[in-house]
């Protein structure tokens, strides 16, 4: 090996540590000044806490009713979430020296950018999440390929995490506006495209872990207030994270683009004096490396939450009416009682049929419908006290003749082992020959 073979080793490795102390000391700067937005503006953000309770609880507490379409709840729900984002970053460039008024345009086209960037992660996963439940042939042609074209799209919402600034810098309401917007945000990640991922690491950490500890009480849902107490902790990540958002658009917004939104002149000392009055303890708290630390602890706490869901016992009464096997089916109609928590938290998509070890025979019912109505219960019984009859249509690899003679098989409710199977007073279809 030759003296230049080892200079030029030297100086890859000594770019690539100031390349990493680079990336340190920008976080370090995003946590600082995200840390001193939440504390300046405390009162605001617990103000604005209280009131996006309302319509994030409101949509929970309407999705229990089937009838009423969930997307247009999320949206709406977003569009508040949003709207509280958007105040909060008018108040901090407002701090930096910006002059604006949150004008009609200007309002718009925040949401058109905040909802734009939400979609191209909600659509993928509202597509994806039914093939999970889906029938088995369905999910192996239409689950890769969903898989497949959705990765890149999360992957450009997680890039498009920082679009506040640059959406309120935005100069009118127009197409080529809001691609240049893009654009902005998406320069703003360019030395550390993973950057949006470590300054969200902290929030989702925190609100896994606050949302977790009351759920260990009531790890099924069966006790609203224990549902809501969890939901509204889930907040957590949207309040933290904004204000992550905002600093990182502050701190990286390119020189020529501070000057041109006539900032702060002296931004160098400006970010300085920030660095040394920022609470310690809350910058702490969002930088990655406490979120590492922290996520860890909350997915032990969720990971016994969901062990303890498995095993549960349902709280509804499970009896079977009647058994109706055939080719390839099973269809199974089943009366539950839940007098004492009206079938919160009791999702039928959660029943399966497998043996008496835990074998298999079908994950998941193709369809769940209430017996008379026809109507679709798959993910959810409307809030009642009064018994229903279900019909579990269950899709087997079976025929009828060969999934009659199985021994030991179960109905389960999750990991629950909640009742036999007979098939002595079965009805049989049998197939013509």
């Amino acid at each position: 090996m030759t003296i230049d073979d080892n200079n030029k080793k030297l100086n890859l490795s000594s770019h690539q540590s100031s390349q990493k102390t680079a990336k340190t000391e920008s976080l370090k700067t995003i946590a600082s000044l995200a840390a001193s937005i939440i504390v300046y503006n405390g009162s605001f953000i617990g103000r604005a806490a209280l009131i996006l309770l309302i319509p994030h609880l409101s949509v929970l507490w309407l999705s229990t009713n089937n009838e009423i379409p969930i997307a247009p709840l999320l949206l709406l729900n977003h569009a508040c979430f949003l709207g509280y984002t958007l105040i909060l970053t008018q108040k901090s460039l407002v701090s930096f020296g910006l002059k604006i008024s949150l004008s009609p345009k200007v309002i718009l086209s925040f949401l058109a950018i905040g909802l734009f960037q939400w979609l191209l992660y909600a659509l993928p996963i509202q597509i994806v999440l039914p093939l999970l439940v889906t029938s088995q042939s369905l999910q192996i042609i239409a689950l890769p390929i969903t898989l497949f074209l959705s990765i890149p799209l999360m992957f450009l919402s997680l890039r498009l995490f920082l679009f506040p600034v640059p959406a309120l810098l935005m100069k009118g309401f127009s197409l080529s506006e809001f691609r240049l917007c893009i654009y902005n945000t998406l320069n703003l990640s360019t030395k550390d495209k993973a950057l949006p991922l470590r300054l969200l690491i902290a929030p989702t950490a925190i609100s896994i872990f606050l949302s977790s500890l009351p759920l260990a009480i009531s790890p099924d849902g069966r006790l609203i207030e224990i549902y809501y107490i969890a939901a509204a902790l889930e907040t957590s990540l949207w309040i933290l994270a904004s204000a992550l958002s905002i600093a990182a658009g502050l701190t990286c917004l390119p020189d020529k683009d501070w000057k041109s939104a006539n900032l702060d002149p002296y931004r160098d000392d400006r970010f300085k004096t920030i660095l040394l009055k920022a609470p310690k303890a809350l910058t702490k708290m969002l930088s990655p490396a406490f979120g590492w630390k922290l996520l860890a602890v909350a997915l032990l706490i969720w990971t016994g939450n969901f062990l303890r869901l498995q095993s549960m016992a349902p709280a509804a009464e499970i009896s079977i009416l009647q058994t109706i096997v055939a080719d390839k089916e099973l269809t199974l109609v089943v009366e539950l009682k839940d007098p004492s928590y009206s079938f919160r938290g009791f999702v039928p998509a959660a029943f399966k049929i497998a043996g008496e070890t835990g074998t298999i025979i079908a994950p998941i019912p193709k369809k769940v419908t209430e017996n008379l109505s026809e109507k679709d219960l798959f993910l959810g019984i409307p809030t009642t006290s009064e018994p229903i009859t279900l019909k579990l249509i269950f899709e087997t690899d079976r025929t009828a003749e060969n999934l009659i003679r199985l021994q030991d098989l179960y109905l389960y409710y999750r990991a629950y082992q909640a009742l036999p199977l007979t098939f002595k007073d079965a009805t049989i279809i049998k197939s013509e020959p």
